[in-house]
């Protein structure tokens, strides 16, 4: 199974053999029940050569499934292969690292925590105390706004 970031660019290729050159070739992207999420299309598609395609694409949404391909040129001959799509573990590390070294502030029963410019709000959490009401001091929980 193939692992990829969500909201970063990956190329996929499906290679149909070497007789099946210059083919018009369509994807489509299926979750894992099969449900479509995208359908057919040759759009972005290129021959990579020796019946090789590929299509560069962005998907942005966390899902299991498959990229289907089919050669519409030899009569729907289809492949499938399976895809997860994960949250990107780089980006999250790197929102930890901002609110571990950067600049935090207690504000009206709030905690604020800035980007590393200093004044970009990055993350904003309710403050309350035991007793679930809003609170600067003696701090129990707080809740992601």
């Amino acid at each position: 199974m193939l692992r990829v970031y969500k909201d970063r660019y990956h190329t996929y290729c499906v290679l149909f053999g070497s007789t099946r050159t210059g083919k018009t070739v369509q994807y489509r992207i299926l979750n894992y029940t099969g449900v479509e999420i995208a359908t057919w299309t040759a759009t972005g598609v290129y021959e990579l050569g020796y019946g090789a395609y590929g299509v560069r694409l962005m998907l942005t949404s966390v899902f299991t499934g498959y990229i289907q391909w089919r050669d519409v040129t030899d009569g729907n001959i289809t492949t499938a292969e399976p895809i997860t799509v994960e949250e990107d573990a780089l980006a999250q590390l790197s929102t930890v690292y901002k609110v571990e070294t950067g600049r935090w502030k207690i504000l009206n029963n709030q905690m604020i925590f800035y980007d590393t410019n200093g004044t970009t709000p990055l993350l904003t959490f309710d403050l309350k105390d035991s007793a679930g009401a809003p609170a600067e001091e003696g701090i129990y929980e707080r809740a992601p706004v």
